[in-house]
């Protein structure tokens, strides 16, 4: 566990259009990736300017043949087979400032922008994530299948919202997740060196776990108004 007062201070003076990667976890579901990645494309009006790579794992050669036909597809992204998940998550984040964690049954369904969560979490050193699922819209939780209670919002601007998930529940209240939030590279490098886990399951586990190392110098979550993507629960 690494101690909360090793947090450096976010790097408000740094550009929105500083290096960020998206790296997209999948397992056996070539055909999810492809409508999350068709979606992302679509919706996300700046895609060409990150450095997008799929960390994937197949059970067996039809899966493997899947994912080949894709990365042949999607010729701009870099199909990575996983062979050892931790090693492997953290030579991605080499050389970026920002990380966007994404699953292969995310969609995105709203235009939105990267530059955006690069611009706020650089101007904003409390927050610790700019999540895309999130937002006002945000009124029921599929896992407790029970409603959603509202956080207090403040509003950055007409389209930029946070909050406090240290006071919050449910999915405001779970700041470190997989599912199409944006990190600084620099605020959980030391957590994902130190943490052990060996798939995106465990790695959010013990991410959630860990989430009181950012209480107190990362205490807020950012999104816009209405959300811009949402997770598939047709996982087959």
């Amino acid at each position: 566990m690494v101690h909360p007062n090793s947090l450096k201070p976010a790097p408000a003076g740094k550009r929105y259009d500083d290096p960020l990667v998206a790296v997209v976890f999948s397992k056996d579901r070539a055909m999810q990736l492809e409508a999350m990645l068709r979606s992302c494309r679509r919706h996300c009006r700046d895609f060409d300017a990150a450095r997008v790579a799929v960390l994937y794992a197949a059970s067996d050669k039809r899966h493997e043949d899947q994912y080949r036909q894709l990365q042949a597809v999607f010729e701009s992204i870099a199909f990575v087979r996983e062979t050892d998940f931790k090693k492997d998550l953290l030579a991605l984040l080499s050389e970026s400032h920002f990380v966007l964690f994404l699953v292969d049954d995310n969609l995105f369904v709203v235009d939105f922008a990267l530059a955006d969560a690069r611009y706020y979490l650089a101007r904003h050193p409390w927050a610790l994530a700019f999540s895309y699922r999130l937002g006002r819209n945000i009124t029921y939780h599929y896992m407790s299948d029970r409603p959603q209670a509202a956080p207090a919002f403040t509003a950055l601007d007409s389209d930029v919202l946070a909050c406090d998930w240290t006071a919050a529940t449910g999915y405001f209240g779970y700041p470190l997740d997989l599912s199409s939030s944006v990190y600084r590279t620099s605020d959980l490098r030391p957590l994902l060196m130190a943490l052990d886990y060996i798939n995106p399951n465990t790695l959010e586990a013990a991410l959630d776990f860990s989430k009181a190392r950012y209480q107190h110098e990362r205490r807020s979550l950012l999104c816009y108004s209405r959300s811009v993507a949402f997770c598939n629960p047709i996982n087959i």
